[in-house]
């Protein structure tokens, strides 16, 4: 998907919503340097471990499983991390397809997707708009692409894999954020940079990879009952501010 690029804002505030402002700059200090690369050495390794002892579930069965494509490209204000694919999205080729997940309701609801909404004209958001989305700022990847029924599908030994490409994809990329729906794919992510157990709040992260800040909001699956619609639109709210008050480096 390498070959998609942002759109380009007509405003300034659409502009800082894409990245693409050239006044915005990002501060320098952030958590990557010597402890980002500890990280990636520590994946490498676990990667390597896993490749020699036959543990784990048989990766070669699930090959040629169709998934969902990245749908990345360079510069990309908000990069959406799922934990995977549900099988059904995959059946239907788009993202979040499920009936009744929240991400698309309540995207399309937020001040977040008003720049989309209105290049697009349309009121509300789709699954079919996921293909459309790189081209105006969003993209989306998931930290580990085999699809399964459920999320609690996915084999432990799978994150190890899924968070060493994914990392190489946001470096490759370098989106301004990457937000993650839900703590479970998160917490591989951080585990692979800092072992220590903590208990991860919503928001910001004090992690980044590379230049990319790491976000995190709640899972929009309708199975998440500790939040409500409201509140996760209130979060792709926050989300949208975060963005247009984040500084791009050069």
């Amino acid at each position: 998907m390498a070959g998609l690029c942002p759109g380009h804002p007509r405003t300034t505030a659409e502009a800082q919503m894409a990245g693409t402002d050239p006044r915005v700059k990002r501060p320098g200090t952030d958590m990557t340097g010597q402890r980002c690369r500890r990280g990636i050495m520590r994946i490498a390794a676990c990667v390597a471990d896993k490749s020699g002892d036959g543990g784990g579930i048989d990766k070669m069965a699930d090959a040629t499983e169709p998934t969902l494509p990245d749908l990345l490209a360079e510069g990309l204000s908000v990069v959406f991390v799922g934990i995977n694919p549900s099988r059904f999205s995959v059946s239907r080729g788009h993202y979040f397809a499920r009936p009744g997940n929240r991400f698309w309701p309540c995207f399309s609801r937020s001040i977040l997707s008003a720049s989309v909404r209105r290049a697009l004209g349309v009121a509300a958001l789709q699954p079919a708009h996921d293909t459309a989305l790189p081209a105006h700022g969003f993209g989306f990847t998931d930290v580990v692409k085999r699809p399964t029924p459920r999320a609690s599908d996915v084999h432990p030994s799978e994150f190890t894999d899924g968070v060493a490409d994914l990392v190489a994809k946001l470096e490759r990329y370098r989106p301004l954020i990457a937000c993650f729906h839900g703590v479970t794919g998160y917490r591989h992510v951080h585990r692979a940079f800092d072992s220590a157990t903590v208990r991860h709040a919503l928001g910001p992260q004090s992690l980044r990879i590379g230049q990319t800040m790491l976000y995190l909001v709640p899972s929009p699956s309708a199975a998440n009952a500790h939040f409500t619609p409201a509140d996760q639109t209130q979060w792709y709210d926050r989300l949208a501010h975060e963005v247009a008050t984040s500084h791009r480096a050069p």
